[in-house]
């Protein structure tokens, strides 16, 4: 037995899930918490062996994966999204690392396709691997991160995540950057960040174009072609929505 609990949350991912399943179906128990999905992704899930499915709809990422986590119940917790895939590398690595116990968690690197390419994010790394009772999700709605009470270690292998493989530019600012910035206003408000007239010029100016340099220069974006240039472009881009929703809120409560 490997001792591993897979945890995936979905909607609406019956284009990716089946290949995400596969690549993790040598894992002991798969929990997918499914958020209310209206194609025919609980039908894929419920072919697989060894997977618990629930229903539950989002008020978050890191509400759903804590409560994907709470169903859990092998020694180790390995969390995927619905459009990555582990290759046999990474699994065998995972395998490996986790008979030493040398951490109590693992952070590992993203292979990102976008617009038709795959890009490496070489500087980000994303833990994912971590021994239950020892780590859980922040409750940030999204950008949830893993907080390990322990040695934090890092794998070799690359998890590939099929970020966005549609072929309109514009789909993906409706579908990811306006998901994911107005999500990000909301968690702004509640941590208490407002705009003001002195921080305006920073949040709408100087932030945006920082983090477009970073992800060009510094991340994936330059090595990616015109994709990385959009990437790039979309990181900034979210980050000015995001601000742009949190003042709306302001005004409006």
């Amino acid at each position: 037995m490997n001792e591993i609990s897979v945890i995936i949350i979905t909607r609406n991912e019956q284009a990716k899930i089946k290949e995400c399943l596969e690549s993790v179906k040598w894992a002991d128990e798969i929990i997918v918490v499914d958020d209310m999905s209206t194609d025919g992704t609980r039908d894929i899930c419920r072919e697989h062996k060894n997977l618990k499915l629930y229903e539950r709809k989002l008020d978050g990422f890191g509400s759903q994966k804590n409560f994907a986590l709470s169903e859990a119940s092998n020694k180790w917790i390995l969390s995927v999204d619905a459009d990555e895939v582990v290759t046999p590398e990474l699994k065998e690595e995972i395998l490996t690392v986790i008979e030493k116990e040398t951490f109590d968690g693992y952070r590992l690197k993203l292979n990102n396709y976008i617009f038709g390419k795959w890009i490496q994010d070489y500087k980000s790394l994303n833990l994912r691997l971590f021994r239950r009772g020892k780590g859980k999700f922040t409750s940030k709605k999204v950008h949830e991160t893993v907080i390990v009470d322990g040695k934090i270690g890092e794998l070799d292998n690359i998890l590939l995540h099929r970020s966005w493989s549609g072929e309109s530019v514009s789909n993906y600012m409706k579908d990811h950057v306006n998901f994911y910035s107005s999500y990000t206003a909301d968690d702004l408000y509640e941590m208490g960040r407002r705009v003001t007239i002195v921080n305006s010029v920073f949040y709408f100016v100087l932030k945006p174009i920082l983090i477009f340099f970073q992800k060009y220069f510094l991340k994936e974006g330059f090595m990616g072609g015109w994709q990385g240039f959009l990437l790039s472009v979309f990181s900034a881009v979210t980050y000015f929505k995001s601000y742009a929703k949190l003042l709306r809120k302001q005004k409006n409560t």
